[in-house]
């Protein structure tokens, strides 16, 4: 099978991709400089996003490697030469390599059929490689190139560098044995106390096992054992939670024990504390990993932060931040074509790299992100309550140009506001209460009635849209309950067009030209159906698709209008279904 764009069963003039997904389902689509076709949308393997050549639909490379929704199942840091490698393994087999200090992706994206529970990156004979473990079987790769080094057959869950070589511990005939992950000849054997949880690794230029008690740590000092020199270590005291541990790790910093300790609590949740040397200990809810000097926690929708050891302060880098949503609409940043995807941090993605080039801290726990052509953002925020609130921000420098108060209603249901030209001025169009007002995007002034007063018409639109039409530029909004468009100049207010599409509920409208005709494509949420109309006269345009029809119906959220192979072509996302293409006749 092609990964390209292949027909739809037997449609002749709808696509979809060949490509296999995964379990990405599409929210958004969008065209970014009439080559490249993002889709956005949740996803557990990776970012809520993909990118498609839009005149062959094969998927672009991802060169982000980050995870999607899910965490990864186990997280790595090593020290690799002069750099340290942070390495990560997913629930669904993916084993990724970065560079922990800039966050860039290294290495081949490594794929293998089994599922992980503990993973290590090392440089081993000048090569770094990297080595997961799982319930009964070891594997090691080289980063370089995905090249599979070894395979073995026993259980590991923990590994440790020493000396050039990569070591993996496991339980045998009641003590604890080491084998060389690639050779896999037994390097050693030891023991640890009965009730203790234990860790083993390099401190001090030794290969040392160390057990704190599995109850409390109440001050205690671990014990530890030198592995290669069979002698016990004395290690300085530890405090510790008064909870029953989980685990313990334990890395050296400027020649100091550093350790982190994990518990749980009464309502069954992890809890950590990373304890530094000569500093009160740092406590957390998440679950990182020692290395290198660096601590890395990855956690739920996209959330990989990298921070310094010594000073607890985090590595800044386009690929670390919190989750990130699907991407909200593209702008123009430094001379590229750029996505905007929301989150308390916004991510600028680079479309043509395939990868982040930015963050941006917003601090504000967002709803709706609607970028401009013009590299600034409105923002609407917070996701509940019922006092929304609208932020104009410049995206190059971070600065807030204008935050204002929306009228009062549920902020999780306002729809994304439009970017339109009013009187001449930049201006946001937002739904509130069913009526559209107006907000003066450099000073905040409140517009009210420019697009009449529906409220004795049982007209409640519930989506907006913006286009142009001709050298007009419109306005447009969707009725939320019954199949009614209606059509403005966004510029005088003056109303152009009232289209009923039939069905209940308009989920989308998107705007284009069809061999020079202005047409109008809209998208019904009940009895779905989407249908292409003469933006100019309301004249319906072919038969359009009756999607209520399909095995599972498509509700469509977005689409848009664009040239494709010499034709005029629709471009929908939809919950449940594959990135659609329809050819428009």
């Amino acid at each position: 099978m092609t990964d390209g764009w292949i027909r739809y069963y037997d449609q002749r003039r709808e696509f979809v991709p060949g490509a296999h997904l995964g379990d990405f389902e599409p929210e958004t689509v969008m065209v970014a400089d009439g080559t490249v076709v993002l889709f956005g949308g949740r996803s557990d393997d990776r970012l809520p996003l993909r990118a498609l050549d839009l005149e062959t639909g094969v998927p672009l490379p991802d060169r982000a490697g980050l995870h999607g929704r899910r965490p990864p199942r186990a997280i790595a840091l090593g020290r690799c030469g002069d750099r340290t490698l942070l390495a990560t393994a997913s629930a669904t087999g993916v084993v990724r390599v970065r560079d922990a200090a800039t966050g860039a992706p290294v290495g081949a994206e490594i794929h293998h059929e089994r599922t992980g529970v503990s993973v290590a990156v090392a440089a081993v004979d000048g090569d770094d490689v990297v080595a997961v473990a799982g319930s009964a079987w070891i594997k090691a790769w080289r980063v370089a190139d995905g090249t599979q080094l070894a395979s073995r057959g026993y259980k590991s869950a923990r590994f440790v560098a020493f000396q050039g070589r990569l070591l993996a511990a496991r339980a045998h005939d009641g003590a604890r044995e080491l084998r060389d992950v690639l050779t896999g000849k037994a390097v050693a054997t030891f023991s640890v106390p009965d009730g203790t949880v234990w860790t083993i690794a390099e401190i001090g230029g030794r290969l040392l096992a160390v057990a704190v008690p599995g109850t409390r740590i109440d001050g205690a000092a671990p014990w530890a054992w030198d592995v290669f020199a069979g002698e016990e270590v004395t290690l300085p005291p530890l405090t510790g939670p008064a909870a029953d541990v989980g685990s313990v790790r334990a890395i050296t910093v400027d020649a100091d024990l550093t350790t982190l300790v994990t518990w749980y609590t009464e309502e069954y949740e992890t809890r950590a504390a990373l304890r530094l040397p000569g500093a009160q200990a740092v406590e957390t809810v998440d679950d990182p990993v020692l290395g290198g000097g660096l601590v890395a926690v990855a956690d739920h929708g996209n959330t990989l932060i990298v921070r310094d050891t010594a000073t607890g302060e985090p590595i800044g880098s386009p690929f670390y931040g919190g989750a990130v949503g699907p991407p909200a609409g593209l702008t123009r940043l430094d001379g590229r074509t750029v996505a905007v995807l929301p989150g308390e941090q916004l991510m600028i993605w680079d479309v043509a790299g395939g990868r982040p080039v930015a963050r941006l801290d917003c601090g504000l726990d967002l709803h709706r992100v609607v970028p401009d052509d013009r590299g600034r953002a409105a923002l609407l925020y917070p996701t509940d309550g019922e006092e929304p609130r609208l932020r104009v921000l410049d995206l190059a420098t971070g600065e807030t140009a204008v935050d204002v108060a929306l009228a009062p209603q549920y902020a999780g249901l306002v729809a994304a506001p439009v970017w339109v030209e009013h009187d001449g001025r930049p201006m946001l169009a937002v739904l509130e209460d069913h009526a559209i007002t107006l907000y003066d995007a450099a000073t905040g002034a409140r517009h009210t009635g420019v697009f009449g007063d529906h409220s004795a018409e049982m007209f409640s639109p519930g989506v907006l849209a913006g286009g142009l039409v001709g050298d007009r530029r419109v306005l447009a909004a969707g009725c939320d309950f019954g199949g009614e468009v209606r059509i403005w100049d966004a510029g005088t207010g003056e109303r152009l067009l009232r289209v009923d599409c039939g069905g209940l509920g308009v989920g989308a409208v998107t705007f284009g030209d069809h061999d020079g005709r202005p047409i109008m494509a809209t998208a019904t949420s009940t009895y779905p159906r989407i249908q292409v109309w003469d933006a100019v006269t309301g004249a319906k345009i072919g038969r359009g698709i009756d999607m209520s029809r399909r095995v599972t119906p498509m509700k469509t959220t977005a689409m848009t209008l664009t040239r494709w192979r010499g034709r005029t072509a629709l471009l929908a996302a939809a919950r449940d279904w594959p990135p659609f293409l329809w050819v428009i006749t």
